[in-house]
């Protein structure tokens, strides 16, 4: 019987861990010298995009939010999945610059990968500006597109 009741626990313990993660994919930006936080976060049928900073005052708030077709959702899959995630490399880091954009992606529990992120810090990752240049055009909004600074 106390064995029962301890896989039960563990069952839930490892369904809530994976709760956390996103449905399809999540992009983080930070922007060092400005202290600025750009997040988007790709659901099966939703993007939302939240803005948050370093500063005292700041709160991460949720500034878009847009549905998304069943096209466009199947388009960003596809193309998420023929960057084929598990070649890319956990992180991108030039470590001559101290303080510029650091990018966290997080593939959701839609994507076909073993790999749950990839960090990209000041470095132009030429494989992944094709997935950047879509997430951009789902966003109706030119100020909450993705802009280098």
């Amino acid at each position: 019987m106390n064995k029962k009741i301890l896989n039960l626990v563990l069952l839930l313990i490892l369904l809530s861990c994976n709760s956390n993660k996103p449905e399809i994919i999540q992009v983080n930006h930070y922007f060092g010298g400005t202290g600025f936080h750009l997040k988007y976060e790709i659901g099966n049928n939703n993007l939302i995009i939240k803005t948050n900073c370093d500063f005292e005052d700041c709160s991460e708030k949720i500034v878009y939010e847009r549905k998304l077709s069943k096209t466009e959702t199947k388009e960003l899959i596809n193309k998420i999945n023929f960057l084929q995630p598990d070649t890319l490399k956990n992180e991108y880091i030039n470590e001559y610059i101290l303080d510029g954009i650091y990018t966290e992606i997080n593939f959701g529990k839609l994507i076909d990968t073993n790999k749950n992120k990839v960090i990209i810090q000041n470095e132009n990752v030429s494989s992944l500006d094709s997935l950047n240049k879509y997430i951009d055009k789902l966003i109706l909004e030119n100020k909450y597109k993705f802009k280098p600074l």
